[in-house]
């Protein structure tokens, strides 16, 4: 005898797929969100000397403010988060840095920001066994020149920044965007050549921006290792930047 298939079976079962299938996407995205928020490890769990310290300084001049960060992971720079355990410290200049846990992933880092141009400093980490590391960073200033453009959009255009030339190991770019609607725009340009103070804006990017004004933002970036670190090594992140300039784009 011929069985015979109800179409209320059919469209119960296709809904059983659906439903097994929504329970495996949800499951997949729940574990993709708790690979994500990777809770920190406590720094006293692991050996000191595996112990791998980032810091970063950043001076911006439109809010008139620097800010000193430090990381910490196991191994390497893609290692397991770490958290301080005390009495495990980071410092700059002599001042604690604060302990900031980012909201919705867990990881661990320690700030401090600073009222006003904070060019010189030095980075201390003590791990929980006593030893100390200390590492003096200088920021390097750029700017814009008086006054910039206007900017044909149909050529090349290139201009010399206030500041000295680029060093090894380091990069200028701006930024030039607009966010109106109908003529958003964005364009990015980076220098890297040593000895360099000037920052070329093609026109394959500049042919896609329409006449008007735009906003230009401009970052110098330096980036090393520290010079004393845990076995695991570092990673030093000197940045500065520009008061935003407007710039006309033309025909």
């Amino acid at each position: 005898m011929r069985s015979v298939v109800r179409t209320s079976d059919l469209r119960a079962a296709h809904a059983v797929r659906l439903t097994r299938g929504a329970l495996i996407a949800l499951l997949a995205l729940t574990a993709l969100a708790l690979s994500a928020s990777q809770m920190a490890e406590q720094s006293v769990n692991v050996n000191q000397s595996r112990i791998w310290t980032g810091y970063e300084l950043h001076y911006d001049a439109n809010t008139d403010l620097t800010t000193a960060k430090a990381t910490f992971r196991f191994g390497n720079s893609l290692g397991t988060p770490l958290d301080l355990t005390s009495p495990s410290e980071v410092r700059f200049n002599g001042e604690m840095l604060s302990r900031t846990v980012q909201q919705g992933t867990g990881f661990v880092s320690y700030e401090r920001t600073f009222a006003g141009e904070v060019t010189t400093g030095t980075f201390r980490f003590t791990d929980v066994e006593g030893e100390a590391y200390s590492n003096t960073v200088t920021l390097r200033d750029v700017d814009f020149p008086a006054g910039i453009g206007p900017i044909d959009n149909d050529a090349a255009y290139s201009f010399e920044w206030v500041g000295s030339s680029l060093a090894a190991s380091e990069e200028v770019s701006v930024t030039l965007f607009r966010l109106a609607p109908g003529t958003a725009s964005l364009g990015v340009f980076r220098q890297t050549q040593d000895g360099t103070r000037h920052v070329v804006m093609d026109a394959l990017q500049l042919r896609n921006v329409a006449p008007g004004d735009v906003t230009l933002r401009m970052t110098r970036e330096w980036s090393g290792s520290p010079g004393r670190a845990p076995d695991a090594g570092g990673k030093v992140t000197l940045k500065w930047s520009a008061q935003d300039a407007v710039a006309t784009i033309v025909d």
